[in-house]
């Protein structure tokens, strides 16, 4: 799998052809999610056979038999690998797996405006599996606006190390700032008038 640059396509077409798309994703191309990504973590590596700061993708077309009151043509979509996030803790890297599989349903009944998504709320109620969603047929959707918003919605809101990960050392700055705690405010200030 090679990287390269994602294409747009015309995802109802996409889906009725059973056509397939794959690759690699390096986390600098998410513009969206570069807030959260470390930045001494920035450049992908290969640790362990894992993929790093970088996203395996398989995007495919499909027909979902039962969903609904009908047949959906749709697509599915594979996200794996580990991203460097910043802790909000301690603002260092921290790792964090990526497995994601979600169903999207094409309809070309929903709209992609605002407006017309409120209007056609009925499409959505169609489908009562929470684990499909409803995406409307765009001939020149982005194939990595869709990718990075599914690691947008899956991504936790505040990364941190989780408590053992603190014990054993990775928040240094937090274990600095809970020494600091345990000492008088004044004593601090008198420090820094010093």
């Amino acid at each position: 799998m090679a990287l390269h640059t994602l294409p747009q396509i015309n995802n109802l077409e996409f889906a009725k052809k059973n056509q397939e798309i794959h690759g690699i994703i390096n986390s600098y191309q998410f513009s969206r999610l570069a807030d959260l990504i470390a930045d001494n973590a920035s450049n992908s590596v290969m640790a362990n056979q894992d993929l790093v700061n970088q996203i395996s993708y398989h995007l495919t077309g499909q027909l979902f038999e039962h969903v609904g009151e009908s047949e959906q043509w749709g697509l599915l979509l594979t996200l794996k690998g580990q991203l460097y996030l910043k802790c909000q803790r301690c603002l260092n890297a921290m790792h964090y797996n990526v497995d994601v599989n979600t169903q999207f349903i094409v309809s070309p009944s929903v709209k992609v405006g605002l407006q017309d998504l409120e209007q056609d709320t009925d499409s959505f109620n169609e489908y009562s599996d929470d684990d499909i969603e409803v995406i409307p047929a765009d001939e020149h959707m982005q194939v990595l606006d869709l990718i990075e918003d599914e690691l947008l919605l899956t991504l936790p809101l505040a990364p941190m190390h989780t408590d053992a990960q603190h014990a054993a050392g990775f928040c240094v700055e937090l274990n600095a700032i809970n020494e600091v705690g345990k000492l008088n405010p004044f004593d601090v200030l008198k420090a820094l008038i010093k």
